[in-house]
């Protein structure tokens, strides 16, 4: 994958060049082109959540009668958290802090924030993976296993959003040790 910020680097205007030689507005500059990449790329993670959610929508429109009438339940269940990360992504912060605030965002913690967004894609290749292989089994008509693929993909987003939703803490080192 590209790095987005590289992009956005690349493509400034003649506004964000002059902004980049006035004193005071350089690093402010700077700071909102990352911002502006992290949401690209959340944007992107939330696209495929997206995906992955329609892909179990679909499949379990086409379940056949013989699955045990508790299976289509349990994969709406699945939908809901799909439905949930992709908002939870869409709509994340992504590195202000007030003019009075206890931590301000740096650029390295802002870099450190799109990084950290930028791996959740290995996670969701996982997750992926998971998708797949519970959408084969509702869409072949195999109801043996289906509840602990059910499980496992549930146990992955579950990981996935707990993850995410630490995002902030761990950029900004500001997680107590257990």
């Amino acid at each position: 994958m590209s790095d987005i910020r590289e992009r956005i680097e690349d493509d400034r205007g003649l506004l964000k060049k002059i902004q980049m030689f006035v004193p005071g507005f350089r690093g402010y500059r700077i700071k909102e082109d990352i911002r502006d990449a992290d949401r690209m790329l959340r944007n992107q993670l939330a696209d495929n959540i997206g995906l992955l959610c329609r892909d179990i929508e679909n499949a379990r429109s086409m379940m056949p009668i013989k699955f045990n009438s508790k299976d289509p339940e349990y994969i709406g269940g699945i939908i809901n958290s799909y439905k949930k990360l992709e908002s939870l992504v869409q709509h994340a912060e992504f590195g202000y802090s007030g003019i009075a605030a206890d931590i301000s965002f740096k650029e390295e913690e802002l870099d450190r924030l799109y990084e950290f967004d930028l791996k959740l894609f290995e996670e969701l290749d996982v997750i992926k993976k998971e998708n797949d292989s519970l959408k084969n089994h509702i869409t072949s008509g195999s109801s043996d296993s289906i509840v602990n693929e059910i499980i496992n993909l549930r146990n992955l987003l579950d990981n996935f959003e707990t993850e995410f939703n630490r995002r902030i803490d761990v950029v900004q080192d500001t997680v107590v040790k257990q």
